[in-house]
């Protein structure tokens, strides 16, 4: 989890949502260049940005389905 923070740290300090990673916000933005440089970084997690949105649009939904029925 510490490199997630991360990723939210340094996506935050570009202007980018505080509760969102680098790698996802690539994704929504359709940052192709960076989207390449993500996949090709993380090699080994196969369209590595598309799945880290698809984790994070999952982990938003579980916390507004939480608190909706508090």
């Amino acid at each position: 989890m510490i490199r997630v923070r991360i990723s939210r740290k340094i996506n935050h300090l570009f202007g980018g949502r505080p509760d969102q990673m680098l790698c996802t916000r690539c994704y929504i933005e359709q940052i192709d260049w960076a989207v390449t440089l993500f996949d090709t970084i993380f090699f080994w997690h196969k369209q590595h940005c598309r799945r880290m949105y698809l984790w994070e649009y999952q982990q938003e939904k579980e916390r507004c389905d939480k608190s909706y029925w508090r």
